[in-house]
């Protein structure tokens, strides 16, 4: 069962007031102070209590924690979906990271630059780094040179 969202209840409900969860229960209702809440429900006597404590909560507070905890819950599970699409789209960086280590792993063959031609450690790669601009300009120069010796042949 989906559970709407404040703003669907207050989409349906029009202009009626719908009570927001975020309210100041920091400041009061909290019988006890620990910042874990979790609570002992007797259904048979309709009481609440704090499970660390055992003192006495009143219902609407520990239905403010519920409905906190869910809305944290929801949070982390839409930055966690963020992070996963993401990840998701770095799939060709990954798979090119995945064939150069599966080649540094077999120690018998290293990747080649292409340009020179010479192998390339990992240890070589930690050494120095470039600026992505730089490095494509550099690129479109030496092909603008290349082609201009080719066309001078």
């Amino acid at each position: 069962m989906k559970i709407p969202s404040e703003e669907d209840v207050a989409e349906k409900l029009g202009s009626t007031k719908v009570l927001s969860f975020r309210h100041e229960a920091n400041k009061r209702g909290r019988p006890c102070g620990h910042l874990h809440q979790r609570f002992i429900i007797d259904q048979e006597h309709g009481t609440v209590q704090c499970a660390e404590c055992e003192e006495p909560v009143s219902a609407f507070h520990a239905l403010c924690a519920t409905a906190r905890s869910e809305g944290l819950f929801r949070r982390q599970m839409h930055s966690l979906k963020a992070e996963r699409d993401e990840l998701r789209a770095w799939v060709p960086l990954l798979r090119a990271v995945r064939y150069l280590h599966s080649m540094w792993l077999g120690k018998a063959m290293v990747p080649c630059c292409p340009h020179c031609g010479r192998g390339v450690t990992a240890l070589e790669l930690n050494q120095s780094a470039i600026s992505a601009e730089m490095d494509m300009a550099q690129r479109r120069r030496a092909e603008r040179e290349r082609k201009g010796k080719l066309r001078g042949k």
